[in-house]
């Protein structure tokens, strides 16, 4: 992502979600890789999937994060 290979960050992080579906840092990193895409839906989807599942206090928090840094 860093080095501005979007497509190969989102396949990454997608492979990484596989594996462990509840990470929030994941979610929330796929989420920022998806805004960098320009794929703003995806982003929200996304972003609000932790917030069902275990770790929902952190899921809310990245969602709520990511409506606040999203301009109307």
């Amino acid at each position: 992502m860093h080095l501005g290979q979007v497509d190969e960050g989102i396949r990454q992080l997608r492979m990484a979600l596989d594996r462990d579906p509840v990470n929030a840092e994941a979610c929330r990193e796929l989420a920022n890789a998806y805004v960098a895409a320009g794929k703003p839906d995806e982003a929200e989807a996304t972003t609000a999937a932790p917030s069902s599942t275990r770790q929902f206090l952190v899921g809310y928090n990245d969602l709520a994060v990511f409506f606040n840094d999203r301009p109307l």
